[in-house]
């Protein structure tokens, strides 16, 4: 559903740019007065391009930011399966004067449940960081394609207005 709406405002804000440009720009011949027209005579527009790569690249980056949040805590699972681990194989008596054992989310699991997490978090342990580093690099080309598209193409201004809306 994220990639949808991600899309729909890509497509929206894409068809708003070109909108914009058509009603705030001038020919450089005076007697055209839309886009098309100049463009078919040969004359050059000149309006307010809002830079739609670097919305689509800015508005790509942050999808995937969000998308990847759930990889954060995925590291973190190691450690709380070896604690829960320990717990659940420690024979201590527990200590009556505290009165309530530490419970953990993974304390409400039965054994079953708790070996088929363990053995399906190393199981797709692998193939998580795989995608994260795959993730990681095309957040890189990203950045670089931005970063080409801030040297070479746009006015500062349609670039700024375009990262501020993605």
């Amino acid at each position: 559903m994220r990639l949808v709406i991600a899309t729909s405002a890509w497509y929206g804000f894409t068809g708003l740019f070109l909108m914009i440009e058509d009603s705030s720009g001038v020919c450089n011949a005076t007697k055209f007065l839309n886009k098309a027209q100049c463009k078919e005579s040969g004359y050059e527009w000149k309006g307010l391009d809002i830079s739609g790569h670097c919305f689509v690249l800015v508005l790509c980056n942050l999808v995937i930011l969000e998308e990847a949040k759930c990889y954060l805590g995925w590291e973190r699972i190691k450690d709380m399966l070896r604690i829960e681990e320990h717990k659940r194989l420690s024979v201590e008596i527990p200590n009556e004067a505290n009165g309530n054992e530490e419970s953990t989310v993974l304390s409400r699991l039965n054994p079953e449940e708790f070996l088929h997490l363990r053995s399906n978090y190393r199981k797709h342990t692998v193939t998580i960081r795989v995608l994260f580093c795959l993730l990681s690099l095309l957040l890189v080309l990203w950045d670089l394609m931005i970063v080409s598209t801030v040297l070479y193409f746009h006015l500062m201004i349609e670039k700024v207005v375009a990262s501020c809306l993605a």
